[in-house]
C-alpha cells in the first residue's frame, strides 16, 4: 500500500513539473532585417491576456495553455499567430505590409510612398471623404486623423471651420489654422475648403512636425494640410455618376429662452426700469460705498413702481443710464412693430444715430408686456421656417475622364 501511493505520487509531481514546464513562453520579435520591434503586441487570441515588447524586442507570458494561440502585431508589419504547443521559447519575425508602406502620399514637392517618409504625418484617402455625408472638407476632416481639431471663427453663414494640427499657438482662433496647400499651391484667402467639393479629392496629407516648414517656411509653422484633387488618367475612357439623398434637420435646438422679438424688447424695457429706480444718483448704475462694496437704491427707489414704468416706456429706444442725455442705445432704432397711434419725439443724433422718445402710445407698455395692437412687419416664425426646417436634399455628380501618354482630362459636373 505504502509502495503504490508513493508510486501515485511521483506521477502526479510529474505531471505537475510538466505543466508548469509549458505555462511559461518568452521569445524575441524582430523584422526581417533581424531589428528588434519595441511595443509590438503580443495577444493571447480569445482573450485579452496580453503583453508587449520591451526595448529588445523580448517579451514573456505565464500561464498559457498548450493549445493557446498567440498573435504577434505591430503598425506597418502584418499580423502572425503561432501556436504555443510544447514550446517554451517562440521567436517570430513580422514581414512588412506592403499595402500600407506602399501608398502613395501628397507632399510639399509632388508624392512619396510611406515607407521613404522620416516626418510626422498622417494621409486621408478620397474614398473616406466621399462616403461621408458632409457638406465641406473640413468636417470630413474631423476624426479621420489625429491631432486634428476644427473651430469655428465666425459665425457668418459660408465661412469654413478653422483647421488645427498642432493645437493653439495663440489667443486669437484664426491666428493657428494650418496652412491649406491645394495640387502644390499655397491657399491665398482664409476660406479655401468651402468651394471645393469632396468627391473632387483624390487623397489629402496632414503634416505635423517641422517638415512642414521645410518648403513653406513661417507660413506652415501651424502644419500643413495637402490636398491632392483627382485627375486624368491614361486609358480608356471612364463615366462615373453618383447621388446622394436624404433630409437635413435640426436636433435639440434650443438658441435662448428669447424665441420671439417681442422677448427682447420686454427684456430691454425691465433693464431700464431697473436701472431708472435702483440706480444710484442718475447714472443708472450701482454705487461703491467706502468699504468698497456695491449698493443699489432697492430699499429705498429715488421713483415710484409708475413713475419708473413710464420712463421705461418712454425711452425703450434711448435710454442709456442717463436721465438726461438720451442717445440711441443698443437696440439700435430696430423696430419690427408698427404701433398704432405712437408719437415719436427727437431727442438727439443725426443719420443712423437719432434717437426718439416715444409717446402717447409704447411699444411696451408700463407693465412691461408688449402692445397688444402692435403689429408684427413679418409673417410669424418666418425665419425658423426658412433656417430651421427639415429640407430635402440631394446631390449628383457626373465625370469624365482618361487620357492618352501626352494628355490626361478630367470633367466634373456637381
Amino acid at each position: 500500500m505504502g509502495k503504490r501511493l508513493i508510486t501515485i505520487l511521483l506521477v502526479l509531481l510529474t505531471i505537475g513539473v510538466q505543466v508548469f514546464a509549458q505555462s511559461a513562453v518568452s521569445g524575441k520579435v524582430t523584422d526581417k532585417t533581424g531589428e528588434p520591434l519595441v511595443g509590438a503586441g503580443v495577444l493571447v487570441k480569445g482573450t485579452t491576456s496580453g503583453t508587449t515588447t520591451d526595448i529588445d524586442g523580448k517579451f514573456s507570458l505565464q500561464g498559457l495553455k498548450q493549445n493557446a494561440v498567440l498573435v504577434f502585431s505591430s503598425i506597418g508589419y502584418e499580423t502572425q499567430e503561432v501556436t504555443v504547443g510544447n514550446q517554451t521559447v517562440i521567436n517570430v519575425t513580422l514581414n512588412e505590409e506592403a499595402e500600407f508602406l506602399n501608398d502613395v502620399v501628397v507632399v510639399a514637392y509632388g508624392t512619396a510612398k510611406k515607407r521613404d517618409l522620416t516626418g510626422a504625418m498622417s494621409s486621408i484617402k478620397g474614398d473616406n471623404i466621399k462616403a461621408q455625408s458632409v457638406s465641406s472638407v473640413s468636417r470630413a476632416l474631423e476624426g479621420a486623423a489625429p491631432g486634428i481639431q476644427l473651430s469655428s471663427v465666425d459665425g457668418q453663414p459660408g465661412v469654413d471651420m478653422a483647421i488645427r494640427v498642432r493645437g493653439a499657438s495663440s489667443t486669437s482662433d484664426g491666428s493657428a489654422v494650418a496652412l491649406v496647400v491645394i495640387d502644390g499651391v499655397p491657399a491665398q484667402t482664409s476660406n479655401p475648403l468651402s468651394t471645393i467639393n469632396p468627391s473632387d479629392i483624390e487623397s489629402i496629407s496632414v503634416l505635423k512636425d517641422a517638415a512642414s516648414t521645410a518648403l513653406y517656411g513661417s507660413r506652415g509653422a501651424n502644419g500643413v494640410i495637402l490636398i491632392n484633387t483627382k485627375k486624368g488618367s491614361e486609358g480608356k475612357t471612364q463615366v462615373t455618376f453618383d447621388t446622394r439623398v436624404g433630409w437635413n434637420s435640426v436636433g435639440q435646438f434650443n438658441m435662448s429662452n428669447m424665441t420671439e422679438a417681442s422677448d427682447i424688447y420686454e427684456y430691454a424695457w425691465l433693464s431700464i426700469y431697473n436701472s431708472y429706480r435702483y440706480g444710484v444718483n442718475g447714472t443708472g448704475r450701482p454705487g461703491v460705498d467706502e468699504n468698497g462694496i456695491p449698493y443699489t437704491n432697492f430699499q429705498k427707489p429715488d421713483y415710484t413702481h409708475e413713475q419708473a414704468a413710464e420712463f421705461a416706456s418712454q425711452h425703450l429706444f434711448n435710454y442709456v443710464n442717463s436721465e438726461t442725455n438720451f442717445q440711441r442705445n443698443s437696440l439700435n432704432n430696430a423696430l419690427v412693430y408698427d404701433v398704432p397711434g405712437a408719437r415719436y419725439v427727437f431727442s438727439g443724433g443725426t443719420g443712423n444715430t437719432r434717437s426718439s422718445t416715444m409717446m402717447d402710445a409704447y411699444l411696451v407698455g408700463t407693465n412691461g408686456k408688449l402692445n397688444p395692437d402692435a403689429k408684427y412687419f413679418l409673417p410669424k416664425d418666418s425665419k425658423y421656417n426658412s433656417l430651421f426646417e427639415t429640407a430635402f436634399r440631394q446631390e449628383y455628380n457626373a465625370s469624365l475622364k482618361g487620357g492618352t501618354e501626352k494628355l490626361n482630362y478630367l470633367f466634373f459636373k456637381i
